[in-house]
């Protein structure tokens, strides 16, 4: 069994000629030899959570919530994205997986599918989708009237430039990052400092000033958590790059508590000042940085941005799809990015809130399970990890499932007690671990079959 990054030499030569190329290690460990440095983590991390969708995020708290307790939702979902994104993030650098190949572990080979497409079609179709129907809006509110920017045109160009940077792989994402991270960071200071300037009421009187429409604050959390928990739990696509597990916990932690809320604050404070109403569900934030007179060069970095992050979803996207149906992930890349240029020409950025809602909910079960598998089953019970060629696993983990299911259910019945997202989350993560030991105690089986890598 593999035990770290030193155990894997053996198998460099091996694995750099099935996973080199454009094909990027989808189904495979990232070989020793292959790692990147510790700068190139942080930065593709930071340009995966500083984005227009992370912005647009703060700005559709702040339409159903007061700003101080915006801030609130903010900070406690950033907190519980680290608590899940760091684990995943240092097990995929400890063992060079992805997180389609992590999820084998605790779910096993066939049972992994599940989170595998969740991660696909959330990230892949759903956040591809609706990043690049923002895209052609931002390019519609620039330059309208012409034909290369009118909204259905622009989804479809954007959406093959984002795909074409996702297929190319790492080495693509990295490179674009280090272009837009340092521009949104001076964007998002300045888009922050000018709308507080702007203001016509106190900074305290800002904080407190009544929304558009009320909500709870575990609302307000669970929408936050909607944000980026796909994220989180692809947090390994990336960090299986880096060359120790430390690398990938502080790359995940400066990415989420810094880049993430720092945008997420921002778009609140932008859409209250301006004073511009949503549209359904979703801030027209471009509308309220125009009338803050945000010039042309901050809506080209916003366009920067898009690109940026929105390959980044569609890569690890792709990086499931190949492992459910083991396709070259170019291939899946191309599926996904189609798929979800679809679904933005058809509108989908009219149901914002609802999608992150939902993504909140939904995912942080499986965030649970997979850490509740590594830290707490795996050394209690001394179980194995699979990641060399002839290691053996199940096929399907009947009580993960369960569990994920049981999470699901709970985070959204107890809403009103606890945020939804925490709930499943801990939910899954305690229940987990004491079903595992207490089942294993008494001998009743939970996992069936048997898959030998190859």
């Amino acid at each position: 069994m593999v035990t770290g990054v030193n155990e894997l030499q053996e198998r460099e030569a091996s694995s750099a000629q099935n996973g080199s190329g454009m094909n990027d290690y989808a189904v495979q460990a990232v070989p020793a030899s292959e790692r990147k440095s510790f700068l190139s983590i942080v930065w593709v991390n930071a340009g995966y959570t500083i984005n227009l969708g992370t912005i647009f995020g703060g700005a559709a708290l702040a339409a159903f919530l007061p700003l101080n307790q915006v801030f609130i939702a903010l900070l406690i979902s950033a907190l519980l994205q680290i608590a899940l994104s760091v684990p995943i993030g240092a097990i995929g650098a400890k063992y060079g997986l992805n997180s389609s190949l992590l999820a084998r572990q605790s779910y096993g080979k066939n049972g992994a599918w599940l989170i595998a497409f969740s991660l696909a079609v959330s990230l892949g179709v759903g956040w591809f989708g609706w990043q690049v129907a923002l895209f052609a809006d931002t390019i519609h509110a620039l330059a309208p009237g012409f034909f290369l920017t009118e909204k259905v045109v622009a989804c479809i160009w954007g959406g093959a430039l984002m795909i074409l940077t996702a297929t190319v792989g790492f080495k693509a994402l990295s490179i674009l990052s280090f272009i837009v991270v340092p521009m949104m960071l001076t964007f998002f200071a300045f888009g922050t400092v000018s709308a507080i300037a702007q203001s016509e009421v106190s900074f305290s009187q800002l904080m407190t000033q009544a929304p558009p429409e009320f909500g709870t604050l575990g609302t307000g959390i669970t929408v936050a958590v909607g944000l980026t928990v796909a994220g989180c739990l692809g947090m390994a696509d990336i960090t299986r790059y880096a060359k120790t597990p430390k690398q990938a916990g502080i790359s995940g932690t400066l990415g989420y508590l810094g880049g993430a809320l720092f945008c997420q604050i921002a778009g609140a404070l932008i859409y209250v000042v301006s004073g511009v109403l949503p549209t359904g569900t979703t801030p027209n934030l471009i509308e309220a940085m125009l009338k803050l007179g945000f010039g042309f060069g901050c809506l080209v970095m916003l366009i920067a941005a898009q690109w940026s992050t929105n390959d980044n979803n569609l890569y690890s996207g792709a990086l499931g799809l190949a492992n459910i149906f083991k396709i070259k992930r170019p291939v899946a890349s191309v599926i996904m990015g189609t798929l979800g240029v679809s679904i933005a020409i058809a509108g989908i950025q009219d149901f914002f809130v609802p999608f992150l809602n939902i993504l909140g909910l939904v995912l942080p079960p499986f965030g649970g399970i997979i850490t509740s598998h590594h830290f707490i089953l795996r050394p209690m019970l001394k179980l194995g990890y699979a990641a060399e060629i002839g290691d053996k696993m199940s096929k399907v983990n009947v009580l993960a499932l369960a569990v994920t299911a049981i999470a699901a259910v709970a985070s959204y019945f107890l809403a009103n007690l606890a945020p939804g997202a925490i709930v499943g989350a801990v939910v899954a993560f305690v229940l987990y671990a004491f079903l595992g030991i207490l089942l294993s105690k008494f001998g009743i089986k939970y996992t069936f079959g048997e898959y030998t890598l190859s």
